[in-house]
């Protein structure tokens, strides 16, 4: 049994420690804003070897709330500074948290790539990141946490879309099936993955009366369906949904 003056310490630890982590938190974030704004402004003070040291300890820190900050201020460290900091030294970073234990950092990495892709202009320098981690990012559409699998998804339909070829025919029906999932978010971005990868095309290449343009589409949607030989109500849902 604990004494109250025992008990007392071990709260008084307790709350200095969470002090302590809130103060390296906000800490953290204004320390990173504050670099990048001497790069913007006093590029000729730049240190790309010092950038380096600071990025690398930051996503080496212990606390998930630390590497999450870091992944949001390197992500906009890349779209202020992409000849700078768009760059495969500092994007390994990123590719490395999407094995992150914990959820949030992996859906933080992911948002930030989304924002990435959505840029055409900047896809040459994201070419070798997208060859070295699409099969990672491929994976974790099963990823248990909802949010970070529905934003893969939306972040592989920004790479098909800005890069040809880029996913393989076994990459894209790697992510065709969870059209079927029973989370609703998922299945919607993944039917919109299969519309403008499969269907949508195969529907243009159909020649349909003028009167009918939707018959292409419905036989391409119809042709998924029975080659996944999935037989329930969702084919409902894939032909209302769009």
């Amino acid at each position: 049994m604990y004494s109250p003056f025992t008990f007392l310490i071990f709260l008084t630890k307790a709350f200095l420690w969470n002090l302590e982590m809130k103060w390296k938190l906000i800490s953290t974030q204004f320390y990173l804003f504050s670099y990048l704004l001497m790069v913007f402004f006093f590029p000729q003070k730049f240190n790309v070897s010092t950038s380096k040291v600071i990025v690398h300890f930051c996503f080496s820190d212990i606390l998930p709330e630390i590497r999450a900050i870091c992944l949001e201020e390197l992500c906009c460290w890349m779209t202020s500074c992409p000849d700078t900091f768009l760059t495969d030294s500092y994007l390994k970073y990123l590719g490395w948290t999407l094995s992150d234990r914990q959820a949030d950092v992996r859906k933080r990495c992911v948002s930030s790539l989304l924002v990435l892709y959505s840029k055409p202009e900047q896809q040459p320098r994201l070419e070798l990141f997208s060859q070295r981690f699409k099969e990672r990012l491929v994976t974790m559409v099963s990823d248990r946490e909802p949010d970070v699998a529905v934003k893969t998804v939306q972040v592989l339909n920004a790479m098909r879309e800005t890069s040809d070829g880029l996913l393989s025919r076994k990459d894209c029906e790697a992510v065709y099936p969870y059209v079927f999932c029973a989370r609703r978010q998922l299945a919607v971005a993944a039917g919109s993955f299969l519309y403008k990868s499969l269907l949508k095309q195969e529907s243009e290449m159909e020649s349909s009366p003028p009167s009918r343009p939707q018959e292409g589409f419905l036989r391409a949607l119809l042709a998924f369906h029975l080659a996944n030989q999935v037989v329930h109500s969702y084919l409902i849902f894939l032909i209302f949904h769009y």
